[in-house]
């Protein structure tokens, strides 16, 4: 169990499992966060402003 999670630590550091190049939409998301947090919000206005803004709109 641990080794997992060292190992887990180490892709997540080199951001090669964790970043792929193109998003990953997940149901009904329609903004990407600052964070890599996803938005369901109807509206740009206030999406993502507790995770540093939007990234990048998906709809």
């Amino acid at each position: 169990m641990i080794r997992w999670a060292a190992m887990g630590a180490v892709m997540a550091t080199l951001g090669w499992l964790i970043y792929p190049g193109e998003p990953i939409i997940v149901g009904g998301a329609t903004a990407i966060c600052q964070s890599g947090a996803y938005s369901v919000s109807q509206s740009r206005r206030g999406t993502c402003a507790h995770h540093g803004g939007g990234r990048e709109w998906v709809k």
